[in-house]
């Protein structure tokens, strides 16, 4: 993260930089913080995680916060669910598990191109990033398995809006 990027990400949060000294003992959460506390392959996960964290600090949000974290965990899941499901179509019968990594990365960039989104594209990079092992698990075992992998994925976005 450029430290513009993160400095602008403390002040929302009502924090220093090192995490060590609150700016205040009432925060007013804003989307940003919300979802990156929750989802854990979202790019400010461990940074949010740790101001969550933090005791003696007061914090609310707004109804508008609220209805802005469903759209977008919204948008999240069918983004996520539509590529599973590209990726599932596309992984030959019977994948060879030595080009498995191989294969999974030719018909993500393939997917990615497709996609009219930088943000979509970036929300897709890091979900393989965070779950690129338990993906190339995912393909190697049966169809119906992969669709619990789907329905797990699906589960954890739902979980964060509640």
């Amino acid at each position: 993260m450029s430290s513009q990027n993160e400095y602008s990400l403390h002040l929302s949060m009502g924090t220093s930089p090192d995490l060590g000294h609150t700016m205040a003992k009432h925060h007013f959460l804003d989307a940003n913080i919300i979802i990156g506390s929750t989802l854990y392959w979202d790019r400010h996960y461990e940074l949010t995680t740790k101001y969550m964290h933090l005791e003696d600090i007061g914090r609310h949000t707004s109804e508008r916060v609220y209805d802005e974290c469903r759209g977008v965990y919204g948008g999240f899941r069918r983004t996520i669910i539509s590529y599973l499901a590209h990726l599932f179509r596309n992984l030959p019968s019977s994948p060879n598990a030595f080009t498995l990594d191989t294969t999974i990365n030719a018909i993500t960039e393939k997917y990615l191109r497709t996609l009219d989104s930088h943000r979509q594209s970036n929300l897709i990079r890091s979900f393989m990033r965070s779950n690129m092992e338990d993906i190339r698990q995912c393909m190697l075992r049966s169809e119906e398995e992969r669709d619990q992998y789907r329905r797990k994925i699906t589960d954890t976005i739902k979980e964060a809006l509640f």
